[in-house]
C-alpha cells in the first residue's frame, strides 16, 4: 500500500477546516470566551483607528479593567497587550478588505493553523519516519474540541501554538543537520510565540534547559547558540518592560498577574472544577483511550522490550519534560484563571501532550503487510471518532438563550451604529454603556469609543455619571431589572433621545427633574397602547387570565392573588386570535410582597408560531429585597418577535422554581 504524501495531509488539513468552520467565518465573536474574543477584535480594529501606530495599541474601552477594576478612565484607548502583531495583520487584511468584518481575523488565524498543522506532520515524521503515523498525529490536534473552538476564533493561542510546531520542528532538523541556520529560524519563530503569548516563554526556556544539559554534557560551549539565544530573551524582556510601562501609564484590558490558589485545600477545590468543565473539551473519550493504548505499548516496548531510544528521541523526552515541569508551575501560579478559561490549555498541556504522543509513537514498529489494512482501519476508526466527538462539543458550545447575556448585549446592540447614525451621534462621540456586559462588544458594533459599566451597584452608576460622556446607551430588556432598581434615581437625571426597541440612548439632564411617571420617561403613550390587561384580583378576571389563585389580605384591606411554595407556575395571561396587533414592547407592572427572603423567582414571556419560538425569562427575585413591605416592580420586554397575534400565541406567566410563597397585586400587561 502507497503511504500517504503531503497533498494527502494539505487535503485533511483544510477539509477539517472547511468543514468545522465554514458556517462560522464571518461570525461576530459569539458563545464561550465572547467576552476576551471580542476584546482581541477590538485591538485588531484598533490597528485602522489609530493609523497602524504598532506600539500603542489602542482599545474601544476607555475605563480599562486592569487596574481599577473598570473604575479608572483612560481617555487615550490606549491599552497594554502582549505584542499585537496577529492583530496588526488582521488589521491589514481589514485595509485592504475595505470593512472591519470578522472574517479577516478569522481567516488569518485559521491560516495560520493550517501552518502549524503542517509543521506538527514534518516534525512528526522527522523523528518517527512514519507517514501515515504523522498524519494521525495532525489529526489527533486538529480535532481537540478546544482547538477547533478556537481554530478560527480571535485569540493569540492559536497562532502561538502554530509558531512553536514551526521553532521546535527547525530545532529537530538542526539536531539532525547541525546547519545553524534551522537554529536560528527555531529560535525566531519561538520567540514571536512567547511574545505574542507569554505563557510559551515556558518553551523558550525548556530550550534552554536543553542546551544547558548538552554543555554540561559535552563540556563545550556553543557561543553561536548562546548569543541567539540571549538575543531572544532580550526581546522579550525588552517588549515586557515596555508593555508595563504602558500598564502603568494607560491600564489594560487584559490580566497580567498570577492567580495562585489561596491554600492547598483551595488548589484541590479549583483542580476539581477544572476537570468538571472541560475535561471532555480538551480532548474527547476516543482522543483519551489512543493516548492511553499507544502509552501502554510505549511502555511495554521500554520495560518489557527494552527498546533503546535514538538520539532524536532522547532529546525529545527532555524538552518535554522540562517543558512540563515550567506549564506545571504556570499552571499553578494561574489555577484560578483555568476553570473558566479553557484556552489556557492551549498555551500550556496542549503541546506538552502531542509532543509526548509523538514520543510514544518514536520508534514504532513497521507494520506488516498482512496486518496493514486493519491497522489503517483501527486509525481511520479513532480518525471518525474524534470528528464525531469534536463535533458534538462545537454543537454544545454554539448553544445559546435568554441566559446568555453576552450573545443577548451582542444582539441588542446588533444595527446600534445606524441607530446612532440617525439620531446625529458623531463616530467622535463617547458613549456611556450601563450594564456592558462584555466590555467591547457594544462599542465595536456601535463603532464609537466610551465607558463600559460592568456591575450595576448604585455607586458604580452614580460616579459613572459624573464622567465625561456625551451620551448613554442601555439595553431595554435591562433597564429595570439591572439599572433602575439598583439607582431608582437615575430616570429624573437621564432623558431617552431615541431607541430601536432594543437599546435606548439617553442624554444626562443639566439640572435632575422631580419625580417623573415611569411611563413618561419610556416614551411610552398609554393612550396608544395596542392592548392593555389588568388583574387586581378584587372582582371577575377575564379569560385570558389563569392561574388566579386568590386570598384576602388583611393589611391591605383587599384580595390579592399568590402562589405557594409548592406551585410551580403561578399566573399567566395568554393572548391570541388578536387580528393586526403586532407587538414590538411588552411592559409588565405589578406589585408583590414576601414575608422571607425570595429564591428564584421568574416572570417569563413567551410569544410561539410556526417560525419563531420566543422566550425570555426575568429574575425579578433580586428585586424584591424588602420583607413584609408591597414592592412595585417594572420590566420591559422588547423586542418582542414582528408576529401577527392572529397568527401566534404570547404568553406571560409566573415562574416559581425557588419554591417561594408570594403575594402580588395590581398586575398590568401592556403591548406597544
Amino acid at each position: 500500500m502507497k503511504h500517504p504524501d503531503k497533498n494527502i495531509l494539505f487535503a485533511i488539513v483544510i477539509l477539517l477546516g472547511i468543514f468545522f468552520h465554514w458556517n462560522e467565518i464571518n461570525k461576530f465573536p459569539s458563545f464561550i470566551h465572547a467576552w476576551s474574543q471580542s476584546d482581541h477584535y477590538a485591538l485588531a480594529i484598533g490597528f485602522l483607528r489609530n493609523h497602524f501606530d504598532f506600539f500603542h495599541p489602542v482599545t474601544y474601552v476607555l475605563n480599562p479593567q486592569f487596574p481599577g477594576g473598570f473604575q479608572q478612565i483612560n481617555e487615550t484607548g490606549i491599552t497594554a497587550a502582549d505584542f499585537p502583531v496577529h492583530h496588526f495583520m488582521a488589521a491589514l487584511i481589514m485595509k485592504f478588505s475595505g470593512g472591519v468584518h470578522p472574517w479577516c481575523f478569522r481567516l488569518y488565524i485559521l491560516i495560520y493553523s493550517f501552518a502549524g498543522l503542517f509543521f506538527l506532520y514534518k516534525l512528526s515524521f522527522l523523528l518517527t519516519e512514519n507517514k501515515v503515523l504523522s498524519i494521525f498525529v495532525v489529526v489527533l490536534t486538529a480535532t481537540s474540541p478546544v482547538f477547533v473552538y478556537y481554530q478560527a476564533g480571535f485569540l493569540a493561542s492559536i497562532p502561538s501554538l502554530a509558531n512553536l510546531f514551526i521553532a521546535v520542528y527547525f530545532y529537530f532538523k538542526y539536531s539532525k543537520s547541525k546547519a545553524l541556520k534551522y537554529f536560528v529560524t527555531g529560535i525566531v519563530f519561538l520567540t514571536l510565540a512567547a511574545l505574542s503569548r507569554t505563557p510559551f516563554v515556558i518553551f523558550l526556556i525548556a530550550l534552554s534547559g536543553q542546551e544547558t544539559l548538552s554543555f554540561l554534557k559535552n563540556r563545550k560551549i556553543d557561543t553561536q547558540k548562546g548569543f541567539i539565544l540571549a538575543f531572544s530573551f532580550s526581546i522579550i524582556l525588552a517588549y515586557f518592560i515596555y508593555n508595563s510601562y504602558l500598564r502603568n501609564k494607560y491600564g489594560s484590558i487584559f490580566l497580567s498577574r498570577p492567580l495562585p490558589p489561596d491554600s492547598f485545600q483551595n488548589f484541590i477545590l479549583e483542580l476539581k472544577q477544572i476537570f468538571k468543565n472541560w475535561k471532555l473539551q480538551y480532548f474527547s473519550i476516543s482522543q483519551y483511550i489512543f493516548i492511553l493504548i499507544i502509552l501502554i505499548y510505549k511502555t511495554y516496548r521500554k520495560l518489557i522490550l527494552k527498546q533503546k531510544a535514538s538520539k532524536e528521541e532522547t532529546s525529545l523526552i527532555t524538552f518535554t519534560g522540562i517543558s512540563f515541569a515550567g506549564v506545571f508551575l504556570y499552571f499553578v501560579l494561574m489555577i484560578k484563571q483555568f476553570p473558566a478559561h479553557d484556552y489556557y490549555f492551549l498555551d500550556t498541556f496542549f503541546p506538552v501532550i502531542i509532543f509526548l504522543v509523538i514520543w510514544m509513537l518514536t520508534g514504532f514498529p513497521r507494520i506488516k503487510r498482512k496486518f496493514r489494512f486493519v491497522f489503517y482501519l483501527a486509525l481511520l476508526v479513532f480518525s471518525t471518532g474524534f470528528i464525531r466527538s469534536s463535533i458534538k462539543v462545537q454543537n454544545q458550545r454554539r448553544q445559546t438563550g435568554d441566559w446568555d447575556r453576552v450573545q443577548t448585549t451582542q444582539d441588542n446592540f446588533t444595527d446600534s451604529q445606524k441607530l446612532l447614525d440617525s439620531l446625529g451621534v458623531k463616530t467622535d462621540a463617547k458613549i456611556l454603556v450601563i450594564d456592558a456586559y462584555a466590555p467591547n462588544i457594544p462599542f465595536i458594533l456601535m463603532n464609537r469609543k466610551g465607558y463600559a459599566i460592568m456591575t450595576t451597584s448604585e455607586k458604580n452608576i452614580r460616579e459613572a455619571l459624573q464622567w465625561d460622556y456625551n451620551y448613554i446607551a442601555i439595553q431595554d430588556v435591562f433597564l429595570f431589572p439591572e439599572v433602575v432598581y439598583s439607582y431608582p434615581e437615575i430616570i429624573n437625571l437621564i432623558e431617552k433621545v431615541g431607541g430601536n426597541g432594543k437599546i435606548s440612548i439617553y442624554k444626562k439632564l443639566i439640572k435632575p427633574r422631580k419625580t417623573k411617571d415611569i411611563h413618561d420617561f419610556l416614551h411610552l403613550d398609554m393612550e396608544k397602547a395596542l392592548i392593555i390587561k389588568k388583574i387586581n384580583f378584587d372582582s371577575l378576571p377575564a379569560t385570558c387570565w389563569k392561574n388566579t389563585s386568590v386570598k384576602y389580605n388583611e393589611d391591605k384591606n383587599s384580595s390579592t392573588g399568590f402562589i405557594t411554595s409548592d406551585k410551580r407556575f403561578g399566573l399567566t395571561l395568554t393572548l391570541d386570535s388578536l387580528a393586526g396587533l403586532k407587538p414590538k414592547v411588552l411592559l409588565f407592572e405589578g406589585e408583590f410582597f414576601n414575608t422571607v427572603e425570595t429564591n428564584q423567582f421568574f416572570i417569563v414571556v413567551s410569544q410561539k408560531s410556526s417560525k419563531v419560538n420566543y422566550y425570555r425569562a426575568t429574575e425579578i427575585h433580586s428585586l424584591l429585597s424588602r420583607k413584609r413591605e408591597w414592592q412595585h416592580i417594572y420590566l420591559l420586554f422588547s423586542p418582542l418577535p414582528e408576529m401577527d397575534l392572529s397568527e401566534s400565541e404570547l404568553s406571560l406567566y409566573f415562574w416559581n422554581p425557588g419554591n417561594n410563597n408570594l403575594l402580588y397585586d395590581n398586575i398590568t400587561v401592556s403591548l406597544f
